[in-house]
């Protein structure tokens, strides 16, 4: 089991705007968090930092002691994320949609180990 998520000191502006101004946040293997807060707060933001899907500009974010800053493509490969919004392209087939979100995060799937995971679903 890995050592967990330690966020530290990460804000976030946007446009001249402070979305996040000096987040600490700590998960231990197992926990389970729930970020609340009202439209606008910086809980998808905090979440897209974490993924990576956002640039990290302001302090750090370690991944089962891996930093997001120093190594990013192995800290998004210990991510999973799955976003509220639907991130497909009606496009793809859902095949095709999840190769490329494995790619984006840097795992390496075959097209039978995600055909694997459809049809559990």
């Amino acid at each position: 089991m890995g050592t967990g998520l330690f966020v530290q000191k990460v804000s976030k502006v946007f446009k001249e705007k402070a979305v996040l101004h000096d987040i600490d946040l700590t998960v231990h293997p197992g926990e389970v968090v729930l970020l609340k807060g009202p439209n606008g707060s910086g809980k998808s933001t905090l979440v897209h930092l974490i993924s990576g899907v956002y640039r990290l500009e302001m302090g750090d974010i370690r991944v089962d002691g891996i930093s997001l800053r120093e190594e990013p493509r192995r800290a998004k490969a210990a991510v999973t994320t799955v976003f509220q919004e639907t991130l497909f392209d009606p496009l793809h087939s859902p095949l095709q949609a999840l190769s490329l979100h494995t790619r984006f995060y840097g795992a390496r799937w075959s097209r039978k180990q995600i055909q694997q995971i459809l049809e559990e679903f």
